[in-house]
């Protein structure tokens, strides 16, 4: 919890056909947390999405060299304070702003 935002960070945000049996899926600790961000990888897309709930999903992308899955490099920076919550991914090339919440 920091700001009054408790973070869930998880390197997939589904359950994976790679994790250990019997360990609760992202959508579980999510939901058990009462998380209210979640930073996830795996998919190296960048992505800034609000679930039903309310809970806002981060995926900074990827930083490994060249495209990706048809995406450039890109990364993440939140912004959190007592009284907002920003969050903003860059472009790494040129560190263009690409997509932000709110």
């Amino acid at each position: 919890e920091y700001c009054g935002k408790k973070i869930l960070i998880t390197h997939t945000p589904h359950k994976h056909s790679n994790d250990l049996p019997g360990l609760a899926s992202p959508e579980e600790l999510v939901k058990n947390a009462k998380a209210d961000i979640v930073l996830y990888g795996h998919t190296h897309i960048p992505k800034i999405e609000t679930d039903i709930s309310g809970v806002v999903w981060i995926n900074p992308g990827h930083l490994k060299l060249g495209d990706d899955r048809g995406k450039p490099m890109s990364y993440a920076v939140l912004d959190l304070t007592e009284h907002k919550f920003e969050a903003k991914i860059y472009r790494f090339e040129d560190d263009s702003l690409w997509m932000k919440y709110p």
